[in-house]
């Protein structure tokens, strides 16, 4: 995160019953009008790929993660604490309201953010709690088994040519903690020849090994639906 801080500087940049719910708030949100949502069109292109995730169907990942760095959902900067405290917040009123609309609207914000790991952490939460079917584990689990090998397909993390390509920063910790399983032990940015990429050097405890892990974040920092321009 503080590479990011320092590039922005640089910059100038001041379940069964849920996931079929889930499916239909996709169809409503996809059929809304701009002038009600404010949705535009990648917007729906980006939710038909949630839906037909959603019914089972193999989606390209790569796309999906691109496409939701173009939509109006997605916040570049931060983006993993937001979506993490909308989730929570819209789940907890599911437990002490559970009308459909409340559901609805939790599944509005699951479809909304599909691409990224925390919606699907935050849901693998609200199972472990009772608050959500525990049918529905696995659902979240291979989604996030997907994102994990989306990234990793992008490179090898092992320099600035081969490094992930990711699309928040929290991507890069669940990638070195949760991934390869290693300690964090400092950050740093780097940038070259108009790219930017963020370093995470680290210890393996179980081997004793001290590396790095490159990061590419030129999509989060040309992202067009930076929030400066929301």
């Amino acid at each position: 995160m503080r590479g990011l801080v320092l590039a922005c500087l640089v910059l100038g940049l001041a379940a069964l019953p849920v996931m079929a719910q889930a499916e239909k708030a996709v169809a409503v949100t996809s059929s809304s009008t701009p002038a009600t949502q404010k949705y535009n069109s990648t917007d729906a292109q980006y939710l038909a790929m949630v839906a037909d995730a959603t019914a089972g169907k193999d989606i390209d990942w790569q796309k999906l993660r691109e496409l939701y760095t173009e939509t109006s959902f997605y916040d570049p900067y931060g983006g993993a604490q937001a979506v993490w405290y909308m989730l929570q917040r819209a789940g907890q009123q599911t437990v002490y309201d559970p009308s459909p609309e409340a559901r609805q609207e939790y599944n509005n914000l699951l479809a909304q953010h599909f691409a990224h790991f925390r919606s699907h952490m935050q849901a693998l939460d609200m199972i472990e709690k009772g608050h959500l079917p525990a049918s529905e584990r696995n659902f979240h689990q291979k989604a996030l088994s997907a994102i994990t090998a989306a990234i990793t397909a992008t490179g090898d993390g092992k320099s600035l040519d081969t490094a992930f390509r990711v699309i928040d920063p929290a991507e890069e910790t669940m990638l070195l903690k949760t991934y390869f399983h290693y300690n964090l032990d400092s950050q740093e940015f780097q940038q070259k020849e108009g790219h930017f990429w963020d370093v995470l050097n680290y210890t393996d405890p179980a081997k004793g090994e001290k590396g790095s892990l490159y990061f590419n974040v030129d999509q989060i920092l040309t992202a067009p639906a930076r929030s400066a321009q929301k």
